[in-house]
């Protein structure tokens, strides 16, 4: 995906936004927490990074929100809005930021004043145009969440798309609600108020089927991938045997070196050799054998490399998205959203199909490759290459059948 021009230089009021990035891990209970601080951090860095975002100051807190003025990075943090050094935050989510009334009061004053001109989370953008109710009511179901946390064990719905799926018309994220206890639906939470997709609503089943697209673009021909391995696999059986090689004659080296030193030694000790050419002669070996054992390092990362066990992960990598395609569907949500997050930073819809896929590494090289018949131009000059002979074995195979 090209994040537009609009994204990248995303301004309120034609200003140059100063963000500051807001982390915050409760320390009450580890295990509700969903993303530990250098988690969110990255993240948002990413999500930053995508939409163009000027981060100029990060904060990271280990502190409840449960009550006021507990949070000395998050005073901080509202007194640097109000002397106008930050005019819009970063955050995993709104209650990130606040799970008080008194913290939420302040934020929402800060927003209508328009001294804070933005807040984007994961879900959405809050503006300072925005109807307050929706700020009041998330501030205080995060508020209320505290009450519940006490007295009762909530299951939440699970959203296995939330924070993935962007809308292509204005970039918002598409968010997701529950209808009749039973049926999810998504649509864009139109945070800039400029956009009607708001109103188109996908449920999760269409979008999971439209999601399968996805792996299309990263799959490649399992014949040529198999032929290449072996291809590559019998190129390395022979260069590790040189290397092999190589190794033995850098230890041969290195204990010759060592034995002509221990012969220095003792012609100096039994005084046949003067102290200046002993001392002159012995810094030239000394000298030699550091680079023989560098040498010899150097070496033994290139057998590593050599491998098989690189080569076996590499043919992985081609293989693992026709293998999740084929599963993706049978697969329960969690693992659903498990598997796209691994892929994907997010995906684009517009007009209830997807239009740009932002890919995460490796796959966003695979995914620029048009011929996935070729797999000679899979990974380029830097790892391997299809052989002219593998590639015209291919073709002979295929008119065979």
């Amino acid at each position: 995906m090209t994040i537009s021009q609009h994204q990248k230089n995303m301004t309120i009021n034609d200003q140059k936004i100063k963000y500051a990035l807001y982390c915050r891990k409760s320390t009450e209970d580890d295990n509700r927490q969903v993303l530990s601080l250098d988690s969110q951090e990255q993240e948002m860095i990413k999500m930053a990074d995508n939409l163009g975002l000027e981060i100029v100051q990060t904060f990271r807190e280990s502190k409840s929100a449960k009550k006021p003025d507990n949070r000395p990075q998050f005073s901080e943090l509202i007194n640097l809005i109000k002397r106008g050094k930050i005019d819009g935050v970063i955050c995993w989510k709104i209650d990130r930021l606040s799970r008080n009334p008194i913290d939420s009061a302040t934020i929402q004053w800060l927003l209508q004043q328009n001294q804070l001109k933005i807040i984007q989370t994961m879900e959405r953008q809050y503006l300072p145009g925005d109807n307050a109710l929706l700020f009041n009511v998330e501030s205080g179901m995060a508020n209320q969440y505290i009450n519940v946390k006490k007295h009762t064990k909530v299951e939440a719905t699970p959203f296995a798309f939330r924070g993935l799926l962007r809308c292509a018309k204005c970039g918002c994220l598409l968010t997701a609600t529950l209808k009749k206890k039973r049926h999810i639906y998504y649509y864009c939470t139109n945070g800039k108020n400029i956009c009607d997709e708001h109103k188109v609503y996908l449920t999760e089943d269409y979008l999971s089927k439209e999601l399968l697209g996805v792996f299309d673009k990263l799959t490649f021909d399992e014949e040529l991938i198999e032929l290449c391995y072996q291809t590559k696999k019998e190129q390395g059986d022979g260069n590790i045997l040189y290397l092999e090689e190589s190794e033995l004659n850098l230890k041969n080296r290195l204990a010759k070196l060592k034995e002509r030193r221990n012969t220095l030694l003792d012609a100096y000790l039994d005084k046949t050799l003067d102290k200046a050419v002993y001392e002159a002669k012995d810094k030239q070996l000394n000298n030699a054998e550091v680079n023989a054992l560098k040498d010899l390092s150097d070496l033994k990362e290139k057998l590593k490399e050599a491998g098989t066990d690189t080569l076996e992960r590499i043919k992985n990598v081609f293989l693992e998205p026709k293998r999740l395609k084929n599963t993706f569907l049978t697969l329960p949500l969690d693992k659903k959203r498990e598997v796209l997050f691994s892929l994907l930073w997010n995906a684009e819809i517009g007009n209830k199909k997807i239009a740009n896929i932002s890919f995460k590494q490796p796959y966003k090289q695979l995914s620029e490759i048009t011929n996935k018949s070729d797999f000679s131009s899979m990974l380029g000059d830097r790892d391997f290459r299809l052989s002219e002979f593998a590639v015209a074995h291919s073709l002979r195979c295929r008119g065979q059948r």
